[in-house]
């Protein structure tokens, strides 16, 4: 039977196994084709198409694990005996690779449209996305944004009798407007063609033009609804790293000992799904050749589990939960795939404004390392925010949004309907009642 991919590829895996000296051998491979497009002032900045390909192997050799990295096909076999030789000096402890070849089929990972797309349509969509924004208001200004695309193959061969390849695509497409000194920035991506270029083009205008005419707040403790943008990136910066299986294990998380214990409403479930149809870190194998599964975080606000890769797993006695993540030229570690939200109802943002009454709409916040992963306390200044009051809608000068993820997980009241996925979570927004704003 003939093996999806590219067959010098799988010839090239195949050397490696003519290496001696180990116990068990593993080989990881990505193939790329990168597309990116960027814009400033206005204009398409330039045009890039890159391809890529790498290989990463694992050896393990007396329990102990060797890794190696090339990216030329003709080294392969120096590779494997680089890994060999590198276990035989290695702290890293793992007894075997996984040999379960069951896999799952997941749908809408790859879409034969990007395979096929060529440079110019890429343009072509890239100068809609600019006219459209600058035919809003002529006093849009583009400062930032593109569209990127990458498609993208992965390989992973073990001696324990696994041969694993899968395919896919991704795009996104994003917007930064400037009118004045007002800003705004949206964007979206997708493992699909499947956004609306208008709809990224009016969210960044419309922001910008909200913002003409900010208003000064008083700093003090209000109801807030944070956007997905937002609350995906405080999420990202402190709940994704408390459930790394590694962070538990050496006292990094304010979890470790927690399971079992309300963190949330009770209304509030959170799984890490890596099987979820179009997700995009949805993948039928994690970096290890474990295969992906969905895991129960929070349930009725309840932890649960924790994410898991096989080094982890290995020293409590439990399976992996296929959460092995990373590029060929590093060494496995932990990462979410798709964290989903689990709630019953949800509002139109409109909706929540009205039921909040009075609250601070916040749809960005400048990022960074601005969050403390030991205590869960983070302080992100606000970039674009507006006041809901009487019905009216003012944006606001400035602020700071000073919290604990604790607190804030425990004082989350309702959601919305406009859900997105921002990186590793998919979620709408979420109003927070009496959250500290600082001016």
């Amino acid at each position: 039977m003939t093996k999806k991919g590219n067959s010098k590829i799988w010839s090239g895996i195949e050397k490696a196994f003519n290496a001696k000296g180990y116990d068990e051998l593993e080989v990881y491979v990505e193939e790329d084709r990168t597309t990116e497009i960027p814009v400033s002032s206005n204009n398409i900045e330039s045009v890039e198409n890159v391809e890529s390909c790498g290989f990463g192997i694992r050896a393990i050799v007396n329990g102990r694990v060797g890794f190696a990295f090339t990216s030329s096909i003709e080294n392969i076999l120096e590779t494997a005996e680089c890994a060999i030789a590198n276990a035989h000096i290695s702290e890293l402890s793992l007894k075997a690779f996984p040999s379960n070849k069951k896999i799952p089929k997941i749908e809408s990972l790859f879409d034969k449209r990007l395979y096929d797309m060529d440079i110019e349509t890429y343009v072509e969509l890239t100068h809609q996305l600019i006219s459209h924004a600058k035919s809003l208001d002529k006093r849009i200004k583009i400062t930032d944004g593109g569209i990127s695309s990458s498609v993208f193959s992965t390989y992973l061969m073990n001696s324990n009798g696994i041969s694993f390849f899968e395919e896919g695509t991704d795009i996104s497409a994003g917007l930064a407007a400037i009118v004045g000194k007002s800003n705004g920035f949206w964007a979206c991506e997708s493992r699909m063609l499947d956004f609306d270029i208008a709809e990224i083009a009016n969210e960044a205008s419309e922001m910008a033009l909200l913002g003409v005419r900010k208003k000064k707040i008083d700093g003090g403790s209000y109801d807030v609804i944070l956007s997905p943008f937002v609350f995906s990136e405080i999420m990202e910066n402190l709940f994704s790293i408390w459930i790394d299986a590694e962070n538990v294990q050496r006292g990094e998380s304010p979890l470790a000992g927690k399971l079992e214990s309300m963190i949330g409403p009770d209304w509030l479930g959170i799984v890490d799904d890596g099987t979820l149809k179009g997700g995009l870190s949805s993948a039928a194998f994690d970096r290890e050749g474990v295969k992906t599964q969905s895991t129960k975080i929070l349930e009725c606000g309840i932890l649960k589990n924790f994410l898991y890769d096989l080094v982890t797993a290995q020293k409590e006695g439990k399976e992996s939960t296929g959460n092995a993540q990373g590029a060929y030229n590093q060494l496995p570690s932990i990462g979410p795939s798709n964290l989903v939200l689990k709630v019953k109802n949800g509002y139109e943002v409109k909706d929540l404004e009205k039921e909040a009454g009075k609250c601070l709409v916040i749809e960005h916040i400048m990022g960074g390392e601005l969050a403390n992963p030991a205590t869960g306390e983070f302080g992100y200044p606000i970039s674009n925010a507006y006041l809901y009051e009487n019905g009216e809608r003012n944006a606001v000068k400035s602020g700071v949004i000073v919290g604990n993820l604790f607190d804030l997980l425990s004082s989350l009241q309702l959601v919305g309907k406009d859900w997105m996925q921002i990186d590793s979570l998919i979620t709408p927004s979420v109003l927070v009642r009496g959250m500290k704003i600082v001016v």
